[in-house]
């Protein structure tokens, strides 16, 4: 049963509408819709779907009741896409936000996508912008994310996700036209398997600037292994027997298949399992011959035979043997310049 508290009325509809889902992480659900209210863009309203929380998650999200634009939304543990589209369906946005409720925006988030959005001369359906990602000290490091926009629906199968859930932004009524896949053992694959049918039908626009920071530490479902590797297979799955895009993937299954066990190779890779890493890579090039001559697959078979430590050495070797060649450089053309 679903219980919808609205802890004030809403004036006018708002321009977004931000999707916050979230189960047990009161400690952190705080920061997340401060970094919300603290937009320099306030033309929005702020939905965060407790998906049957059994910490502080009501008391923290009440604390904030004195704003005017947030509603809570309690539903009993359903999982992350059927909290997403509960949310949605309750939305009165003309744009879907999603933001994960252990990620950031910094305070300029939704104003370059707003303005983005009216200035473009083409039709914008959906969006995404720049992250970093941070630990629980405070450091931050590059997003892994590809700045991709256009057709993007070939590099979501061949490459893996790019896109990330905390800077997308979805027109309504194109959302409506899809939903979240409802299987609670999707998560975390549940975005690149929504993200895959949507660019079937729309161009992705991106938005360089750096707008999110997302939190890396030891809860993101992406470090359970065992849970990575069911998800990434129900994706293939799930697109392999979707009609509505089967023409658009007819080109590419076994891409789609391939990157299932190059993504599951990487992944054994960094936990150290350097014999179950290579039998992905056979995997992925029995399914697509050409990853043979692939430099990225080359690359990880080699660092799997040498091990994570050996690989480290050798990469440390080659940037002090880059750094050497550069300053040699410099000198030389320093001498010659002087001569």
């Amino acid at each position: 049963m679903i219980k919808v508290v609205n802890y004030c009325e809403l004036m006018n509809k708002p321009f977004f509408s931000v999707v916050v889902p979230t189960y047990n992480r009161a400690n952190l659900l705080g920061d997340t819709i401060e970094s919300v209210l603290d937009q320099t863009f306030k033309d929005f309203e702020l939905l965060v779907i407790d998906d049957g929380s059994t910490d502080e998650t009501r008391e923290i999200v009440t604390s904030f009741c004195n704003s005017a634009n947030i509603r809570y939304i309690y539903q009993e543990n359903k999982g992350q896409g059927v909290a997403r589209n509960t949310a949605i369906k309750t939305a009165t946005g003309e744009w879907v936000a999603f933001l994960d409720s252990d990620d950031l925006w910094l305070p300029d988030h939704l104003k370059g996508h707003y303005d983005l959005i009216c200035s473009s001369e083409e039709k914008i359906s959906w969006i995404h912008s720049g992250y970093l990602f941070f630990d629980d000290q405070g450091k931050k490091f590059p997003g892994c994310g590809r700045p991709l926009s256009g057709d993007v629906f070939p590099e979501l199968i061949k490459a893996g996700n790019f896109v990330s859930m905390s800077t997308v932004k979805i027109k309504k009524c194109v959302i409506e036209n899809y939903w979240f896949h409802e299987n609670p053992n999707l998560p975390p694959s549940e975005d690149r398997e929504l993200w895959i049918r949507i660019s079937a039908d729309y161009r992705l626009h991106y938005l360089p600037e750096v707008t999110c920071l997302m939190r890396m530490h030891s809860g993101k479902s992406t470090l359970n292994i065992e849970r990575v590797k069911v998800a990434s297979w129900i994706v293939v799955e799930s697109l392999l027997q979707n009609q509505l895009i089967s023409q658009r993937l007819l080109p590419y299954k076994k891409d789609l298949v391939a990157y299932h066990y190059f993504y599951l190779s990487i992944i054994y890779y960094r936990e150290g399992m350097m014999a179950k890493s290579r039998l992905q890579l056979f995997q992925a090039i029995s399914q697509n011959p050409k990853l043979a001559v692939s430099p990225k697959v080359i690359e990880l078979f080699l660092k799997s035979l040498l091990g994570k430590t050996v690989s480290a050495k050798l990469r440390e070797f080659n940037q002090s043997l880059q750094s050497l060649l550069m300053n040699w450089r410099y000198s030389f053309l320093d001498h010659t310049n002087e001569s």
